[in-house]
């Protein structure tokens, strides 16, 4: 008697991957390199229409032909695949969401299930500032998708008003498996006199950069072991996120011409170090491990990859009480909290932990628990693949 065996479900992925390197292309890599592949046939549809993040946002001719491309792309591989579901990612500006909103429309006219992934916290101040149909519109989209995936649980009382809350699923980033393996190495020092303080992530406006900047300033000229390393792009225009979680809109100032100024002033050199974009792997591991300590002063985050990064080689954190990090960071048990612009609270709050190695080892311990225990690859991915069994079954 012959056994039959059934088939896997069949997943198309229509999100975007490195390059460009930020969080959400580093997120989307991880589950694709993940054993989902084990309950799902997994399809891969790249819907990166930039390889650089300061392009992000722009809309011109070539960014329209790109999205026409793509929406073809979907049209072919939903002919001939034949997935049971789509998984995609939903956008919190206005130019993302327009182009993340006709995948979700194709894909229910091929009556296919949806799910929609939000990376980031600011998407109800997005749809407040939009007119009275583009709300409508907005409301139309999340209907139609059957799973809407959120980085945090307090974002949950935002989409409730949107879709029922059977719909809604709170799941955190994943961090790779190597990130576990090469942190390994990383101990604090006791003898150490000289503290590094790590900023890497997007250099710009709505990321607290300028915040950062301001506390630099009054502590080169306080202190003389604190040294900074910044590592990232410099996003000069800011186009995605325009206000702060709190709905406050966010003071834009040119960010080139403070980084030039710490380039060029004598007070800063050797203590103030720009590395760049660091895309290489094993160039990112040295600079978290010769790190102490871990600063993102954002306006607005969804679940940052570099924050869980940072937690993994034993690092303690100073951020700001925004997406998931209010729920992810406690206060003087993991990590510091400062408020969203506060330069002033910065400044203490580096000079406290930069003060105590003995505060700062502890951090970066119960940061390492914290993030072997819940956010690991392997604790991460059975709550996906619940979810997108049960997307596939009703």
């Amino acid at each position: 008697m012959t056994i039959a065996h059934r088939s896997k479900p069949k997943m198309l992925f229509v999100i975007a991957t490195p390059p460009p390197y930020a969080g959400t292309e580093i997120a989307n890599q991880v589950l694709l390199d993940s054993s989902l592949g084990i309950d799902f046939d997994i399809i891969h549809l790249p819907s990166n229409l930039r390889v650089k993040n300061s392009e992000r946002g722009v809309i011109n001719i070539s960014s329209l032909l790109k999205t026409f491309c793509l929406l073809a792309k979907l049209v072919i591989t939903l002919i001939k695949e034949r997935p049971q579901a789509v998984y995609t990612l939903i956008s919190q500006s206005f130019s993302g969401f327009l182009r993340d909103s006709f995948l979700a429309v194709i894909a229910k006219i091929f009556r296919k299930k949806v799910i929609l992934h939000l990376h980031g916290a600011n998407f109800h101040n997005f749809y407040k500032s939009q007119n009275i149909l583009l709300k409508k519109y907005i409301k139309f989209i999340l209907k139609l998708a059957d799973a809407i995936i959120l980085q945090a649980h307090w974002l949950r009382d935002v989409f409730k008003d949107f879709v029922p809350e059977s719909k809604l699923y709170v799941i955190y980033n994943a961090i790779p498996p190597e990130i576990f393996r090469n942190s390994n190495s990383r101990k604090a020092s006791d003898t150490k006199e000289d503290v590094n303080i790590l900023y890497l992530n997007h250099i710009s406006v709505a990321k607290g950069f300028l915040v950062f900047a301001k506390a630099i300033k009054q502590l080169v000229s306080e202190t003389k072991n604190i040294n900074f390393l910044i590592a990232g792009d410099v996003i000069s225009a800011e186009r995605n996120i325009l206000f702060s979680q709190d709905g406050k809109r966010i003071v834009f100032d040119n960010i080139n011409q403070v980084i030039e100024e710490f380039k060029q002033n004598r007070d800063y050199q050797g203590r103030v170090k720009f590395l760049g974009n660091v895309t290489d792997e094993e160039a990112k591991y040295d600079i978290f491990k010769s790190s102490d300590i871990f600063i993102l002063p954002s306006y607005s985050e969804g679940c940052p990859m570099s924050v869980l990064e940072a937690m993994a080689f034993n690092l303690p954190v100073i951020v700001t009480p925004v997406g998931a990090l209010l729920e992810i960071i406690k206060n003087n048990i993991n990590g510091l909290f400062i408020q969203p612009g506060s330069s002033l609270e910065l400044r203490e709050r580096v000079m406290d932990l930069a003060a105590d190695c003995n505060l700062r080892k502890k951090m970066g311990e119960n940061n390492r628990i914290l993030a072997e225990s819940d956010f690991s690859i392997d604790s991460i991915i059975p709550k996906i693949t619940t979810l997108f069994k049960d997307v596939c079954k009703n």
